[in-house]
């Protein structure tokens, strides 16, 4: 599964959670954020859930 750092945008859109258990819910192209139990100290999220997007219409 796909792991981002702080700050990283998401690829996959779907919840992920971080290193403390807080988990959270990005789009592709959302940032991960900080942790507050972390301040700026980069943390790493892991996706746990992928979440397809709805087909678009052409």
């Amino acid at each position: 599964m796909p792991i981002l750092f702080s700050g990283q945008p998401a690829v996959t859109s779907g919840w992920y959670v971080d290193e403390h258990g807080h988990r959270l819910l990005l789009r592709p192209g959302e940032p991960a954020p900080l942790c507050a139990m972390s301040g700026a100290t980069p943390v790493r999220w892991r996706l746990v859930r992928p979440i397809p997007l709805p087909a678009r219409d052409l």
